[in-house]
């Protein structure tokens, strides 16, 4: 048992190796980079690393370096953290019942999240109390509306299959397509979720006026001492008409400094810099230290998981929002690339703990 254990890892490993490969080669040649690191101090971040995984690539810390203009050993590899660091932090065995936006109604009972209107569990209806609801009810709920968004409840990285529909002449409507019962079981399958569509706070609006922007807190609750910090924030906006502000669907992102100020550039999933050009005033990004004290607060309650993605929005009335809570696959490129080391003066107990302690590996998938 234990040997068919160890080949799903190293199949795992394989593989993740193989898209960051991908990734790095094509950043790489995209931002068109010049070896021009010391050499002491790219050996020291392969010997730092080596801890985790005997061939440690320095492309990653040549490519963070570059965008972020800040040189730092401490540099995580994509592909440490996603094969080592993650999956060791994190209990992957509950990530995906921990990511389930069916689930966050349980853990907040303020309002925080989405309204919803109704969902799918399971295959199974319930409206936004968790009470089970007839297929006919729907119409009903729909009714009383004139937008909403539609998601998988389980898995939507990237953006994926996030649609807004707006009532037109009685009708749903999405890219022209009209909403009916049969889009949702055949293309959602058996978990979704139907939520309000947020109208944005004006100041993150002037960012792009036709996606939902958020800043995404990154944080990490230490092995030393259980305290949670705050490891790094973003600003993320999407392309223009757009409706995600996700980097995989063609976004930016932007740097957040330990004051709520943004930097003066943004990037693209490549880590091509454009300069941030608006109003003196709106680099103070609104409501922000708030955010940091829901993500801390938050956190706590996710007990099998150190290290959280929190993407906060907020709405017309000034009230902060939680879109979402990632456990897993918490993309880190953007954050390195803007602002530097992930895990920043704690990489060392980071390392020391990943090194001591088993990783969890959960492989799960349908099949009929």
């Amino acid at each position: 048992e234990m040997n068919f254990k160890k080949i799903l890892y190293l199949l795992f490993k394989v593989r993740i190796h193989f898209i960051c490969n991908n990734k790095i080669r094509r950043i790489y040649k995209i931002l068109n980079i010049k070896k021009t690191l010391d050499k002491s101090i790219v050996n020291e971040h392969i010997r730092k690393w080596s801890i985790l995984k005997k061939i440690v690539s320095p492309k990653w810390l040549e490519i963070y370096s570059h965008v972020s203009n800040k040189i730092d050993i401490n540099y995580i590899p994509e592909d440490i953290y996603y094969t080592v660091v993650e999956n060791t932090l994190n209990n992957s065995m509950f990530s995906l019942s921990y990511s389930d936006k069916n689930y966050y109604d349980k853990i907040d009972k303020n309002n925080l999240f989405p309204l919803t209107y109704f969902r799918c569990i399971n295959g199974v209806f319930y409206d936004k109390t968790y009470k089970v609801i007839d297929k006919n009810k729907i119409n009903s709920i729909l009714n009383t509306i004139q937008s909403f968004i539609l998601k998988p409840s389980i898995d939507s990285a990237g953006g994926k299959d996030i649609n807004l529909f707006i009532r037109k002449n009685n009708i749903f409507i999405n890219d022209n397509v009209e909403f009916n019962i049969n889009i949702l079981k055949n293309k959602y399958g058996n978990n979704f979720i139907v939520q309000e569509h947020i109208s944005q706070n004006d100041y993150y609006k002037k960012f792009n006026p036709t996606s939902l922007n958020t800043v995404r807190i990154m944080t990490y609750r230490s092995v030393e001492n259980e305290k949670i910090i705050r490891l790094h924030s973003v600003l993320r906006f999407g392309a223009p008409g757009s409706i995600v502000d996700n980097q995989a669907s063609g976004g930016y992102s932007c740097g957040i400094n330990k004051h709520g100020m943004l930097k003066n550039f943004y990037i693209n999933k490549n880590g091509i810099k454009k300069e941030l050009e608006i109003n003196k005033n709106d680099f103070n990004v609104f409501k922000y230290k708030d955010m940091i004290k829901i993500s801390k607060n938050i956190a706590q309650k996710f007990p099998y998981h150190r290290i959280l993605g929190f993407d906060f929005c907020v709405d017309q009335k000034n009230k902060i929002r939680l879109i979402e809570v990632n456990t897993s696959s918490i993309e880190i490129n953007f954050l390195q690339m803007n602002n530097g080391p992930l895990f920043r003066d704690y990489t060392n107990e980071v390392i020391n703990y990943c090194n001591d302690n088993y990783r969890t590996i959960c492989i799960d998938y349908y099949i009929k």
